[in-house]
């Protein structure tokens, strides 16, 4: 069976809150195949975060009702500080960023190391901004990204107050996996995770909500820590650590997505599955304009990959055979 390859292209921002999306012309072709060491690249269930993290900015409503949530995003209704929030429906998709994603899994290793759950009278209530007593002491979201080397804008759209989404969202369960956090319990998690977010149904303000869809986010990295604190006795604890961002040094402009095989044949992405894998590893995306190429990267080991491009349409390539791609627009 060739391999499926979904490729996600944001193009120009209008600015002040909406985006514009535009489909690439896209051909499979056969290229040299590049090995890269990346270090903070998505294990499996970080890549099937994503795609639901994109699959969700880019219908809001649409995924509320796959989650038979009940509500629309609008539900609560959604506030920054002391003033309401407008989310839109459809936002462009985050592309996975390594550095984001060093920040969120040192925090998620910090917050399973001290047992954050259990010992909140220490290390505070709030796991965003810990206290002095916390691994590297009392940190906030902005200062664990940027201590990361990730530079984001202090800019950017903000409600009448002055205020805008946090750049974080924490997801903490407390389960019992039979088996040392077997695939499926694993999985759960992740489904868990992604759930409660963005419905976000007992949060005042729907804060993980507005978060997952804030319009000037454009990278995204994430940071998993599956505990053996045997917390209580009997249970173990997960942290999923979620760092959104937008670069002031980079490019506003991605061609992000994923090159999968379909063996279960669902249109997504199936993270360790068992009787062989979905992923595509070794494989080399290029963007061409007018037969030259542009830009090239060698895909994370999951076949997802993350291309900073200038506003343009491009031909992309591949390095291995491709069945006919999907094709997104995102608006």
């Amino acid at each position: 069976m060739l391999p499926k390859i979904i490729l996600i292209m944001s193009l120009v921002s209008l600015p002040p809150n909406r985006a514009f999306v535009c489909l690439l012309a896209v051909t499979a072709s056969l290229l040299p195949a590049k090995s890269a060491t990346v270090t903070n690249q998505p294990t499996q269930h970080e890549q099937y975060m994503l795609q639901i993290i994109n699959r969700t900015r880019a219908d809001g409503n649409a995924e509320m009702t796959r989650l038979s949530s009940g509500i629309t995003i609008t539900e609560g209704p959604p506030r920054v500080g002391s003033n309401n929030w407008t989310i839109y429906n459809n936002v462009q998709p985050v592309a996975w960023n390594t550095q984001l994603a060093a920040s969120a899994q040192s925090h998620a290793n910090n917050l399973q190391n001290v047992d954050w759950i259990a010992n909140q009278g220490t290390y505070g209530s709030i796991p965003h901004t810990p206290t002095a007593a916390f691994p590297g002491g009392a940190t906030t979201p902005a200062s664990r990204i940027a201590a990361a080397g990730y530079v984001a804008p202090t800019s950017g759209y903000r409600n009448v107050s002055g205020l805008r989404p946090g750049p974080e969202n924490i997801y903490v369960s407390v389960a019992s996996p039979s088996n040392g956090w077997s695939l499926p319990e694993t999985l759960a998690v992740f489904d868990a995770g992604h759930k409660n977010l963005f419905e976000d149904k007992t949060y005042l303000g729907r804060g993980h909500r507005n978060t997952t869809m804030y319009e000037e986010f454009r990278e995204v990295g994430f940071g998993t820590a599956l505990g053996t604190d045997n917390h209580s006795g009997i249970k173990d604890t997960a942290y999923l650590v979620q760092n959104f961002g937008k670069s002031s040094v980079v490019t506003d402009y991605f061609l992000t997505g994923l090159a999968y095989n379909d063996l279960d044949s669902n249109n997504f992405f199936t993270p360790e599955r068992t009787g062989g894998s979905e992923t595509i590893p070794g494989l080399t995306v290029q963007a061409r304009q007018s037969g030259v190429t542009v830009a090239s990267v060698a895909a994370f080991d999951t076949g997802g990959y993350s291309l900073p491009l200038a506003a343009g349409s491009y031909q992309i390539f591949s390095s291995k055979p491709m069945a006919r791609p999907t094709r997104q627009a995102r608006w």
